[in-house]
């Protein structure tokens, strides 16, 4: 298989049939920054990374547990 990737071209080669299907895609939970937000802040989040939120899926209030998602996040490391 030949394809460029940043405008580089590559060539793959590999044995046996591929499977055809999708690839399998599995989100893992990350560990938290801090347990608790420090003295003085109301609860914000800061990202590593700039990005836009798409889509909140909680509200204020709400109840949450480990593996809940509550935000869907659009970023791109450059």
């Amino acid at each position: 298989m030949a394809l460029k990737v940043d405008y580089r071209p590559f060539t793959m080669e590999w044995e046996g049939r591929l499977g055809g299907g999708p690839a399998p895609r599995e989100a893992k939970a990350m560990p938290s920054a801090a347990a608790a937000p420090k003295a003085g802040r109301k609860g914000g989040v800061a990202a590593q990374i700039a990005g836009r939120v798409l889509s909140v899926r909680v509200k204020p209030g709400d109840a949450v547990k480990q593996g809940d998602v509550l935000l869907i996040l659009e970023a791109m490391k450059m």
